[in-house]
């Protein structure tokens, strides 16, 4: 009896063992540290207990050592490499039952100091050696004051990071007061910084000025964490012009409170697009980055006289002053799309433009206003070569030194990425690829093109030892491109950041990579205030589920405008008896299936079926379906069938539509012509097994048996007295069919109709059918026109 407990206690061990869901975090504290500085995370979340590694999206720092506090608080050891990036470095926390979300720590240069409890007041300030970067959390309705000691003449730069940390929604304000307690400046939003606070000053007298910080509509909470960087360093508010070419040096002018400085860049030569620059002066470097643009494009200043550019080109200009209009000459290739997008908001720029193109003859081929932002973009394709003009304004009239702006036109290149679609816009869920040991699961990567009409095919590099991936191609027109990870039995848990490639058949040579955009602070109307970019996915390898799917390949073939019943086998391992969830998340187009199949407490087997609309077009696809199961409290297992071959044809028969007259009482008769393609007639099973859906109430549903193919199907329903008056549409003739043990079904007579009249208001023909009306008033007119005896 002892033997019998303990086995079933440990059997119950193995079974639950699987049970638990990922690790879930909420904040990581600090949110700030010093570049090449040993450091502690303190990770607040659940399921927290058994940590195995972190998973780093950016080089430069490595995990020393983990101390578990409870299952909800974990200290994570960090250390920083002297040459690790600076700014934000996304992360997620792996255990052994997956990954977590994502959670972001930053690197500053300058030494970090913690916010320290009670510098509620100026009186109480908490004073600071610059530079530095502060750290804390901003509770609801706080306001953190610090201290520094001034020069007169001395300028100080205070920059806010709140919104940039991720962490919460923070609308930074900054008020800076003097050694008198007077106010000397304060900020709010920048274009620069967006909702984080930057200000710039220079003190007028010796002593010790205050800082206070706050949320501009005194909001705030226990996750809400700033960096607050402090120093006399250069900080630039723009530069311009903002780009070059990758590999070459950009000379260019940065911005700040006293004018330009002369800036020149050494641009990485595998860059392309826009990166982050730290810029330095005399009085150190920037605590914060600008952005610039690095492409093929030949920059073109506004202050250059040249003839009309040739494409690629970058206009870079500013609208100095209110109204002005900035114009630009190019040529480009008739017949060939070209591309027009603005940068200037997105590099910090107050500029929300407009760009015209106008013809040599005065005609405007072209305007764009807003895209995706605030910044303008556009795709025209020219009749000439031009010389075209390209002019440039802010849509509200304003204009300035800092409404810096570069204008990117070229031809129209083709583009290709791929990305894990999100079910929910507000959520993490499902942002990581958990594979069961000896299991599969399915993704659907959603791939963004344009310019292509080819098939677009992925390919994973970096997974984990034993993790293989294979993906069904996206074809012309399709967004998703289905794709199933398997682990081998032997396969350790593990995890990893993985680069895809992305190709299309229809343009060799071009590639596209992974780019995973996840929201971190939401703002009103599911808008989006701080995100961050992945370019890799994150796989991890779990314990065996007690539970997987197998879908046998069927021998019938799915016919447009019919269904077919899929066998799908459920292998449960001793132990679970749960119930499974059978769904098919990947279906061809115009392909439909029940949203869920449901096997039972103990149900080994289920069936599918597929329903193929008219719509539907002959193919070969590779289909699979998931399973899922609740194994506990905290979350939802998957696992998934392999690919098998499935063949929509054309149909099989064909008949057209009935239109059915029967009186209350009486019998509908309807009669289905059965046609078909000679050189298909053998695919035809011997027996059918017909009956009509869509049937009205209280119309008697009475199947039909055909067995040979090229004759009619009657069907005799009797009617009941009390069936309802009127005319009823929608009706189909089902003709059910059997291969190989394969039920599938091909229906006819789509849209049939049935009328029911009140008993004796049907005039009867002389063959016994019920007449149309059009029939009756035929009759009528006959009989009026024949001479009277």
């Amino acid at each position: 009896m002892i033997h019998k407990l303990v086995t079933m206690a440990m059997l119950f061990l193995a079974v639950t063992t699987v049970m638990a869901a990922p690790p879930s975090v909420e904040s990581a504290d600090p949110v700030c540290a010093q570049v090449g500085q040993n450091f502690t995370l303190t990770i607040t979340g659940s399921r927290l207990s058994k940590p195995a590694d972190i998973l780093f999206y950016r080089p430069g720092v490595r995990l020393s050592k983990f101390t578990t506090v409870d299952d909800s608080t974990l200290k994570v050891e960090l250390v920083s490499s002297p040459d690790a990036p600076l700014g934000a470095h996304p992360f997620r926390l792996r255990t052994e039952m997956g990954a977590s979300e994502i959670l972001q720590f930053h690197l500053a240069l300058n030494p970090v100091i913690y916010q320290k409890t009670g510098n509620s007041s100026a009186a109480k300030a908490q004073p600071v050696t610059c530079p530095c970067a502060v750290t804390g959390n901003l509770g609801e309705g706080e306001v953190h004051w610090y201290a520094v000691t001034l020069a007169k003449g001395q300028s100080l730069v205070v920059e806010a990071e709140g919104m940039r940390t991720g962490t919460a929604f923070l609308d930074t304000h900054l008020e800076i007061r003097d050694p008198s307690g007077k106010l000397v400046t304060q900020a709010d939003d920048s274009p620069l910084t967006r909702q984080d606070a930057l200000v710039e000053f220079k003190a007028l007298s010796d002593g010790k000025h205050t800082i206070a910080l706050r949320d501009s509509n005194l909001g705030g909470s226990e996750n809400a964490s700033y960096i607050l960087h402090i120093g006399s360093f250069f900080r630039p508010l723009f530069m311009h012009p903002a780009g070059g070419k990758p590999g070459l040096t950009l000379k260019t002018n940065a911005y700040d409170s006293t004018g330009a400085r002369p800036v020149e860049l050494k641009l990485p030569a595998g860059a392309q697009g826009t990166i982050p620059v730290w810029l330095a002066g005399p009085d150190g470097q920037s605590p914060c980055p600008n952005l610039v643009r690095v492409t093929n494009h030949e920059p073109v200043l506004e202050t250059q006289s040249t003839p009309p550019a040739a494409l690629p080109a970058a206009f870079h200009g500013i609208v100095a002053k209110p109204d002005e209009v900035d114009s630009y000459r190019f040529t480009t290739r008739p017949g060939k799309p070209v591309a027009v997008q603005m940068w200037a908001w997105r590099l910090g720029s107050p500029l929300d433009s407009v760009v015209e193109l106008i013809a040599e003859d005065g005609t405007v081929v072209a305007t764009g206003d807003d895209g995706d932002d605030h910044d303008s973009q556009l795709v025209f394709t020219p009749r000439t070569a031009g010389p075209f003009t390209l002019r440039v304004r802010d849509q509200r009239g304003q204009g300035g030194p800092g409404f810096f702006y570069r204008v990117e036109i070229g031809e129209d290149q083709p583009h290709l990425e791929v990305f894990l679609p999100r079910p929910n816009r507000l959520s993490q869920t499902r942002q990581v690829i958990v594979v069961p040991k000896g299991g599969r699961v399915l993704a659907g990567f959603g791939v963004r093109r344009s310019g292509l009409e080819g098939y677009a095919q992925t390919e994973a590099s970096g997974l984990p030892a034993g993790v293989s991936m294979s993906s069904q191609p996206a074809r012309p027109g399709i967004f998703i491109m289905p794709a199933l990870f398997e682990a081998r039995a032997d396969t350790a848990l593990a995890g990893a950041l993985c680069p895809l490639k992305v190709t299309d058949n229809s343009y060799p040579g071009l590639s596209g990579s992974f780019r995973q955009v996840v929201d971190l602070v939401a703002g009103p109307a599911d808008s989006i205030y701080q995100a961050v970019e992945l370019d890799k996915l994150a796989v991890t390898v779990v314990p065996e589920l007690p539970f997987s799917v197998d879908l046998v390949a069927p021998k019938a073939p799915l016919l447009v405008d019919g269904q077919l019943y899929l066998k799908v086998m459920i292998n449960r391992k001793t132990g679970f008896d749960g119930p499974v969830e059978v769904t098919a998340p990947f279906l061809p187009p115009w392909v439909e299936a029940p949203e869920k199949v449901l096997a039972g407490k103990g149900q080994n087997e289920v069936n599918l079926v597929l329903t193929a609309l008219p719509d539907a077009e002959p193919a070969i696809w590779q289909f699979a379906v998931q399973g899922s199961a609740e194994l506990d409290a905290t979350g939802t297992a998957r696992c998934a069938s392999r690919f098998v071959p499935l063949t929509i044809t054309k149909p099989l028969l064909q008949s057209s539509r009935q239109e059915v007259i029967a009186e209350q009482g009486g019998i509908a008769r309807f009669r289905f012509d059965l046609t078909g393609d000679p050189e298909r007639s053998a695919l035809v099973p011997a027996g059918l097994s017909c009956r009509l859906l869509e049937l009205p109430p209280r119309v008697a549903d009475m199947p039909v048996t055909v067995q040979t193919v090229g004759k009619r199907v009657d069907f005799s329903l009797p009617v009941q007295a009390d069936g309802p008056v009127g005319t009823h549409g929608n009706i189909v003739c089902a003709l059910e069919m059997d291969l190989a043990g394969d039920k599938f079904v091909q229906f006819v007579g789509r849209d049939s109709s049935l009328r029911i009249d009140s008993k004796g208001s049907t005039s009867i023909g002389p063959d016994g059918r019920p007449l149309s009306r059009l029939e009756q008033l035929r009759v009528k007119k006959a009989k009026s026109a024949s001479p009277k005896p």
